[in-house]
């Protein structure tokens, strides 16, 4: 039996595809809210309709986890539009800047 997640809100970053994208797909349908959370918001916004497709209640945030900018950004979305966040899944890839010798 799966634990219901109804009232719940969930920010999955990478969620725009592959494997974030399936986090927010199965944590949105046992009934969390998702927050898709993409550097590209082109991109989670077309992600985030695609669940909303299979009844998800799936929201967009732009998102890149090394600009402090977007973090402060997506707090203060997050801290309006709900008051909380109760599941964090951190998948978004990190690639270094290394610079070329």
């Amino acid at each position: 039996m799966s634990e219901d997640l109804k009232g719940k809100v969930a920010l999955i970053t990478g969620a725009n595809k592959g494997i974030g994208y399936e986090i927010a797909r199965q944590l949105g349908s046992r009934g969390a809210t998702v927050l898709v959370a993409a550097r590209n918001i082109k991109r989670g916004e077309e992600a985030a309709n695609k669940l909303r497709l299979n009844e998800i209640d799936a929201r967009t945030v732009q998102l890149d986890v090394i600009e402090q900018k977007t973090i402060d950004s997506a707090v203060k979305q997050i801290e309006s539009e709900f008051g909380k966040l109760d599941i964090l899944v951190n998948n978004a890839g990190i690639i270094p800047r290394i610079p070329h010798c």
